[in-house]
């Protein structure tokens, strides 16, 4: 059977934290040191693993009672069970850029005993680029009975599964070791004792759902709420301790309820309810608007179940009423519930200074609040105005050009792309072809498209491919959404001076990863911040014209965002760019200039004539390359 992933995130999986921590000194020299020993890749994987295995003893297979966990602590001591052997071998990975997680079994810890008890063991999932393929490698170590080795094509693990004494086989590569596991290693137990801490189930395999409530809970409830950290983050009135009784009551309460002003559900993990959400409509001219409430219980903090349930919940409430407003008051300093609301699409709204008093203490709140239909409503309003800002500016003609001419970086991009023959390449926000097409007539072999919203522009450079007869170029117009191509369809993408108008950014390049076939590459040309600019004066600035600009992102942003679409970056170099506005376009920017500061405007080298503004902005000249695996 393949291995599956937990997350296609690439990113998620290169990591360094404090349990995979190969920023350690001694950790990343002995990353390197393998490495500069090794004949590529692959093989520095095989040497990594096999010192793992080989050096780094079972703590079992040696007596030792210490129980390391971090990959730096099992390096210094030597030796460590299953679990801290695999966090030692994903940061040596890691540490080198390639892609390394962590996979479990359920094995029989003593064949000997009367009644046999399945408990966890940890190996790796490990990414080989070479070969596009995911391999599991078992670095526990070598003893009688026990051979694991280094393979590419057949599983040599340390553990066969025998499915016949109930022993498990979890396939998954997840990008984090267990949280559950950490906990259990990092316990203050000694290794004789640690099996008692290890858990039943991961927290990785917990299924969490919203449901109603049911009488059966109420013991559940009552054991989530019976904590005073739980009750110091919600509103006055709940009884401490909380009793069942307690419990069995507000359960009535909510099931007797009207199912078209309160939705009141039961947080679960295995259908065990571990906590509470409820939405509520408001009265009157707020008829609409519904408030929202929740907790769970304290175990499970801290393990992202909260951003899922609420995304959940809201799904359900805009799809099964009329509502159109959601909103959550949480305290100002309650930065975890906080975040919770940010993650699951809440907008921050503002502070309600000294709106409670818990605890003895005036404290501010926060208001958040998610718009049935908000974001995609938000999105399609800024391509119309994108739209619509470019149509002026290319019915101007020769200013719409002149914004973006530059011989020598038009030619240094043609080199820099190596365009070969065969290839099919999309250009992301052509305008008026600038690149398109010195790209197709250079490269007759090559079949290149241009997409863009601006139907415009796509008529009049349709009329010039007529009128040159060039038959490997197209132009396609699109919704500034959804890319209208298949999955794997081009070898090469590239965009210049575009991807700072794209309102979703996050979907964009993700809709680039599904076109790109695996090792195909994409091209980023676009403006970025000066690095003192920290208010972002220059996103400012070029909001002055109403065409639509989002953001200018630094060369560290987009190789986060790209590396989230499995889109490692390969080379990149700067340029600049000088950039003009129209005086009469660009209302309110004596107000901008006022605004921030003078020496941050004068980095951009700002000019003003009579009828125009320059600037000078840098510019990042980014490839990626995509991992075949993220296709």
């Amino acid at each position: 059977m393949k291995t599956k992933l937990y997350t296609n995130n690439i990113h998620q999986y290169l990591q360094c934290c404090d349990i995979i921590d190969f920023d350690n000194e001694s950790v990343a020299q002995l990353a390197d040191k393998l490495y500069s020993a090794s004949n590529g890749e692959t093989d520095f994987i095989r040497k990594a693993f096999e010192y793992v295995r080989d050096h780094i003893s079972h703590s079992a297979d040696i007596g030792a009672d210490e129980v390391p966990c971090t990959a730096s602590q099992v390096l210094k001591a030597g030796h460590g069970i299953c679990f801290a052997k695999s966090h030692l071998l994903a940061a040596i990975l890691r540490s080198r850029g390639i892609p390394a997680g962590f996979c479990y079994q359920k094995i029989v810890l003593n064949d000997d005993a009367d009644v046999p008890e399945l408990v966890y063991h940890g190996l790796n999932g490990v990414y080989l680029r070479e070969h596009d393929k995911w391999i599991r490698l078992d670095a526990r170590g070598n003893k009688e009975g026990v051979n694991a080795q280094f393979s590419i094509d057949t599983e040599q693990l340390a553990f066969p599964i025998r499915t016949d004494k109930g022993e498990q086989d979890d396939y998954t590569v997840y990008p984090e070791p267990d949280r559950e596991i950490v906990k259990a290693l990092t316990s203050g137990k000694m290794r004789t004792e640690l099996w008692n801490e290890l858990p039943m189930q991961l927290k990785y395999n917990m299924v969490c759902r919203i449901r109603k409530w049911q009488a059966s809970d109420a013991s559940d409830l009552a054991a989530a709420l019976s904590n005073k950290k739980v009750l110091d983050n919600l509103r006055d009135g709940l009884p401490y301790p909380y009793t069942e009784k307690d419990a069995a009551e507000f359960i009535e309460m909510m099931l007797s309820a009207d199912p078209d002003s309160t939705f009141a559900l039961a947080i679960t993990v295995d259908d065990k309810a571990i906590g509470s959400i409820g939405v509520f409509r408001q009265g009157n001219i707020h008829r609409l608007t519904a408030e929202m409430g929740y907790y769970i219980s304290e175990e499970y903090w801290g393990n992202g179940i909260m951003t899922d349930v609420v995304r959940q919940t809201c799904d359900y409430v805009f799809s099964h009423s009329d509502i159109i407003r959601i909103y959550a008051e949480p305290f100002a300093h309650n930065a975890a519930s906080c975040r919770v609301l940010e993650k699951a699409g809440f907008r921050f709204e503002g502070v309600l200074r000294s709106n409670a008093v818990k605890n003895g203490r005036i404290i501010d709140m926060k208001m958040y609040a998610k718009i049935k239909g908000d974001r995609q409503m938000n999105i399609i309003s800024s391509i119309d105005s994108t739209r619509n800002g470019f149509e002026e500016s290319f019915a101007s003609g020769d200013f719409y050009n002149r914004q973006t001419q530059d011989a020598k970086h038009l030619e240094r991009i043609l080199s820099y792309i190596n365009a070969r023959d065969g290839m099919r390449i999309l250009d992301l926000g052509c305008g008026s072809g600038y690149l398109t097409f010195p790209i197709a007539e250079g490269n007759p072999d090559c079949e290149v498209i241009g997409l863009d919203i601006v139907s415009d522009a796509i008529d009049a450079n349709r009329s010039r491919v007529r009128e040159a007869e060039l038959d490997n170029l197209t132009f396609v117009s699109y919704d500034g959404i959804n890319f209208p191509f298949e999955a794997g369809m081009f070898d090469l993408v590239v965009t210049r001076y575009s991807l700072h108008h794209f309102p979703d950014i996050e979907h964009s390049i993700g809709e680039v990863s599904r076109v790109l076939k695996g090792g195909g590459s994409l091209f980023i040309s676009d403006p970025c911040p000066n690095d003192c600019d920290k208010d972002r004066f220059v996103d400012d600035y070029m909001r002055l014209k109403k065409n639509g600009h989002i953001k200018f992102y630094t060369k560290s942003e987009w190789v986060d965002i790209c590396d989230r679409y499995g889109l490692q970056i390969v080379d990149d170099f700067e340029s600049t760019i000088r950039f003009p506005k129209k005086k009469d376009t660009a209302f309110g920017y004596e107000e901008v200039l006022k605004k921030h500061d003078k020496a941050v405007i004068e980095s951009y080298d700002l000019v003003e004539t009579d009828t125009e503004l320059l600037i000078t902005e840098r510019v990042n000249n980014i490839l990626f390359r995509k991992i075949k695996k993220w296709i």
